[in-house]
This record gives structure tokens, sequence and C-alpha cells, in this order.
């Protein structure tokens, strides 16, 4: 890509209207007008066969805590050593993301659904 390019990208991004993808398929870039992104990015989401609303209120990080609080009990009461708790004790747990990669090969350009838990 020439600096050209990345500036018009940079430019375009910057707008807040448009939101630059990767295509599915092959390299490029493909940019997409952001309210049909999330128009389509929701009624994937709203498809029920696929996606269900997870109804707990529980964050990761109130997981670990509680994770963490019943690991030290099992050591105090003798049952594992600290050296099995600091392996499993959790640390950095976040909510996976989820995005989509506009199939620029299909009529329509649907998104194909990306669910990131790094």
């Amino acid at each position: 890509m020439t600096e050209a390019h990345l500036r018009a990208l940079k430019e375009l991004k910057s707008n807040g209207k448009v939101v630059v993808l990767s295509p599915d398929k092959g390299s490029g870039v493909a940019v997409m007008d952001k309210v049909c992104y999330k128009k389509k990015m929701l009624s994937i989401l709203n498809d029920e066969r696929k996606f269900r609303v997870d109804k707990t209120k529980d964050n990761p990080q109130e997981l670990e805590k509680k994770v963490s609080i019943e690991l030290k009990t099992l050591m105090q009461a003798g049952l594992i050593r600290e050296s099995t708790v600091k392996q499993l004790r959790p640390r950095g747990s976040q909510m996976p993301q989820i995005y989509g990669l506009p199939k620029l090969h299909k009529e329509g350009i649907p998104l194909r659904p990306i669910m990131s838990c790094v």
C-alpha cells in the first residue's frame, strides 16, 4: 500500500462513519458504512439458532475473585498446595469480543462472525 493509500484510509477511519476491515478471504482492505456493518452484526447476533443471550451477570474479574477465594480455602484446608494455587489462579480474564469479516466474494457482502477469546 502506498503512503497516499494509508493516509486516505486513516482519513476515512477518522470520520467515524465507516469501518475499515480485512476481508474474509484474500488480502486487502474493505471499507463499510458503520450503520450497515452494525445492522449486519446485530442480525447475526439476533439469530437464536447461532447465539443465545448469557443472562448471568458475572463479569470475568468477579469470577476470578471467586475462584481465587475457593482456591485459598482449599489450600488453607490442606487439600491443595500453594504451588497448585499459583498454577490454577486465573489472571487477566476478559469478555470475548465478536466482530465480522466481510465476505466480498458473496452477493450482499454478508459478514463472517469471529469470536475472539484472547
